[in-house]
């Protein structure tokens, strides 16, 4: 599977630059990708997706796709996963995602500092020490600036079944 972003002209669809891809996907492989799309401070189109077991995240210039930050790969048995992309009102870039560890998958928020991916706070764990897997879903901003992030949680053993909840919560940065 291949990414593209698309910009709308009176003319109709036209491709903002080429592949986003940041690596070759075989044929036959399941991937999920989960893209996600914000506008930064100057109206640029920044893209954020999952391939493997890693987030990207990439600002179109104009004529290429720049990578935001680098990524060191996940370390062996752990994942980051499905991000979820936003920019405040001053255009500042917020990323939730998924991160696995430990047989256990939680949410983390990080802000983009202009050269590189800031945490807010820590893992977002509504039942501390019980969640076995917290997945972002939303991201908005307060009148402040500062992130609500809304994500499912799961404290039932897996396999997750019909009949098992998964707790909604909003965690707010900078709130109690």
């Amino acid at each position: 599977m291949n990414l593209y972003a698309f910009h709308w002209t009176a003319g109709g669809w036209i491709p903002v630059g080429g592949v986003l891809n940041a690596e070759v996907v075989s044929a036959g492989y399941k991937y999920r990708m989960y893209p996600t799309i914000a506008l930064d401070a100057g109206g640029a189109p920044v893209v954020a997706w999952n391939q493997g077991n890693q987030n990207y995240v990439t600002r179109w210039t104009g004529s290429a796709w720049q990578p935001l930050g680098t990524r060191d790969p996940a370390p062996q048995g752990q994942a980051f996963e499905q991000p979820v992309l936003a920019a405040d009102a001053q255009g500042r870039l917020v990323v939730a995602e998924r991160f696995g560890f430990d047989h256990k998958v939680v949410a983390r928020v990080r802000r983009w500092d202009g050269t590189t991916w800031i945490p807010l706070g820590g893992n977002l764990d509504a039942y501390a020490g019980t969640t076995l897997e917290s997945t972002p879903t939303g991201l908005a901003f307060n009148p402040e600036g500062n992130p609500i992030v809304v994500f499912g949680e799961q404290t039932a053993p897996l396999p997750l079944t019909a009949a098992m909840p998964i707790n909604l919560f909003v965690w707010q940065y900078g709130k109690p």
